[in-house]
Formats: structure tokens, C-alpha cells, sequence
């Protein structure tokens, strides 16, 4: 059996508006990063970057989480998963604490039932915990070698964590080629992973 294993921001949560908030600095030289996802400093390329505190709680506030709009791909191919009663289960670096204003964003955009699909988040607390320490926690207490495991994720310190165990499709990008919009429509299925 593959077991689809699916990030939530950035992989199926738009969440651009939260992340434009983050104010971060460089580690080495103390300048100010552009906010943008993933942005390195200007003035020496380093990517050791850090955010405040006070930011990372406003970019966590549940009011924002709860406003991120869904991906149009992501909810394409997760439709399919659910409509075809596909395994699938949501990991993510959010913390417990939102873990209502999750699952009800999850379903009103995604589907998502309790009973049918797995929601696996961040002990709280744990804010310590880089997020691909926290996740490989959260995957090795669901890890079977006898499973195969596809993963959707936005985080490259995430891939090669992932690699070790199944196939790792980068995202939001990989979204599209999953299920283009021509194939949806004309209600043909998804292309197998």
C-alpha cells in the first residue's frame, strides 16, 4: 500500500500573506532578510536566518491560519484522494494548539474527516524543534517498511529526510503535473504515483 503523506503551508495552504509578516535577520552579518519564503541576506547570500519570536506568534496566530487560502491543484488531487478513498495523512510543523482551526480549515477546503484521514502535528510544547526534527518524530511513530510512501512537501530541509523512506514531490509546483486542469477536466484519473 502507498501511503501519501501531505505537508499543509505552503504545500496545500497559501499562506504568502502570514510569511510576508515574518521579520528575520541574517546570523552572520545582522542584516535585515526579505520576508519572502526561503529569502537569503543581500549582502552575504547566507540562508542562516533567523525570525523573531513575536512574528513566528503572528504569523501562528489562529485569526491568519484560518484565512490562508487553499491551492486549486492541491485540492484537485486530494478530491481525487478522497473520492477514491486514497490514504492519505496530513503532517505538520503547527503545533497542537492549532489543531481545531486546522482540522476545520482542512475541512471546509479539503474534505477532511477525522475518521478516514490522519492529521499529525507538533506536540505542544515544542516550538524548540527544528520542523524537519519534529516531522521526522511525527513520521518514524507511523513509519512501516512494508508500506510505500510518497510525500508533498514545500521544505527543502525536509527532502532529504524524506528520501530515505519513498518518493518526495516538491510543492505547491508539483501540484499541477499531478493533475492538470485539462484532466479535471474531462474526469480523467490523476497520473499514478
Amino acid at each position: 500500500m502507498t501511503r501519501h503523506i501531505i505537508d499543509i503551508d505552503s504545500t496545500i495552504a497559501d499562506n504568502s500573506y502570514r510569511a510576508s509578516l515574518l521579520s528575520k535577520h541574517c546570523n552572520i552579518c545582522f542584516s535585515p532578510v526579505s520576508s519572502f519564503h526561503r529569502s537569503a541576506c543581500p549582502n552575504c547570500s547566507s540562508t542562516d536566518v533567523t525570525v523573531d519570536q513575536s512574528a513566528w506568534d503572528n504569523f501562528l496566530s489562529p485569526e491568519l491560519v484560518s484565512a490562508d487560502l487553499p491551492i486549486p491543484e492541491a485540492q484537485r488531487v486530494i478530491k481525487y484522494f478522497v473520492d477514491n478513498n486514497i490514504d492519505h495523512i496530513y503532517l505538520t510543523g503547527r503545533n497542537e494548539s492549532l489543531r481545531f482551526v486546522t482540522e476545520k480549515w482542512l475541512m471546509l477546503h479539503y474534505g477532511y474527516n477525522p475518521a478516514r484521514s490522519r492529521l499529525l502535528m507538533r506536540p505542544f510544547p515544542g516550538k524548540e524543534e527544528s520542523a524537519s526534527a519534529c516531522k521526522e518524530k511525527l513520521f518514524k511513530s507511523i513509519y512501516d517498511r512494508t508500506e510505500s510512501y510518497v510525500f508533498y512537501e514545500d521544505d527543502p530541509h525536509v527532502f532529504s529526510l524524506y528520501q530515505e523512506y519513498g518518493l518526495v514531490l516538491r510543492c505547491p509546483e508539483a501540484w499541477q503535473y499531478l493533475y492538470p486542469r485539462g484532466i479535471a477536466r474531462h474526469n480523467e484519473p490523476i497520473r499514478n504515483v
